[in-house]
């Protein structure tokens, strides 16, 4: 049996919307939401799946937009910007190394930072290969 909402309960439910959307699109916990639900008085089981609709949604629309000239250039864009970032981090490692290593060599130890390499190395193609996949 479908209820016609009310259109003060139509808005209540659109901001709600918008705020577990934009919670979820900004990190936070499906957990905490469900809690701050239920505490606005909404059984856990209806506040669950609540939130996990407008997920559903959220990847939805995140698929559709990456298909769109627009999202396949902010994707292409945020794989540049991972391409950058293993290039520094990779480089700021393979230069404590070297820094490290030059210091000690009067006697002593030396730092292979080979974390920061091996990570800096995958963040990079990781970000290659997106880019290819989005660029134009």
């Amino acid at each position: 049996m479908s209820e016609e909402l009310t259109p003060e309960e139509r808005t209540a439910a659109e901001q709600l919307s918008k705020y577990v959307a934009y919670s979820l699109a900004n990190g936070k916990d499906k957990r905490r939401i469900n809690e701050e639900l239920v505490k606005q008085g909404w059984p856990k089981e209806e506040a669950a799946q609540f939130v996990d609709s407008i997920e559903q949604r959220l990847k939805e629309y995140a698929e559709e937009y990456k298909n769109t000239p627009e999202g396949r250039q902010a994707m292409a864009s945020q794989y540049k910007r991972h391409m950058l970032y293993g290039i520094l981090w990779a480089g700021g490692g393979t230069a404590v190394t070297i820094a490290t290593y030059e210091a000690a060599s009067a006697g002593g130890f030396f730092i292979v930072a080979w974390g920061a390499i091996i990570f800096g190395i995958v963040d990079f193609f990781r970000g290659l290969f997106g880019w290819l996949k989005y660029k134009d």
